[in-house]
């Protein structure tokens, strides 16, 4: 982003070096000279306001992440990895309710409750990633209360 920000940093500069020499124009040679010189400003011009857009967009995005980032950590204070998942905790700090994947969790930082089969011989499968796991080691916790 830094990079984004020089780059037009520059255009800007170069655009008002631009704009300095046409005030300077007088005759009618200088007068054709204005001519490309608008021409150039606009360019320039341009590339500056494009180069600032993507810069808005990377710090858009980068301001996402900590977001996301920022209420992984919390919900990380309220779960616990029980078998082959992680569970809500109670307040005990026991695992409790139905299982999130754990490989949503572990490699994307987001909570996805896994599909439970009808049969107790087939596996439970996240929805979201597919990832299939022995239901023995990912059965639910009764709630308490």
């Amino acid at each position: 982003m830094v990079g984004e920000f020089a780059a037009a940093t520059a255009s800007l500069k170069t655009a008002m070096d631009i704009g300095k020499a046409m005030l300077d124009a007088k005759g009618a040679y200088e007068q054709a000279d204005l001519r490309l010189k608008i021409a150039e400003l606009m360019g320039e011009l341009a590339t500056a306001r494009g180069t600032l857009a993507d810069a808005e967009d990377a710090a858009r995005q980068r301001d996402a992440e900590i977001k996301r980032l920022n209420e992984a950590l919390q919900i990380k204070s309220i779960i616990v990895k029980d078998g082959d998942a992680y569970f809500d905790i109670d307040a005990d700090g026991k695992p409790t309710g139905e299982a999130y994947c754990m490989r949503c969790w572990q490699a994307d930082h987001r909570l996805f409750h896994l599909s439970y089969p009808r049969r107790m011989d087939h596996p439970t499968v996240c929805p979201q990633c597919k990832t299939q796991y022995n239901f023995y080691r990912t059965q639910r916790h009764e709630k308490k209360g």
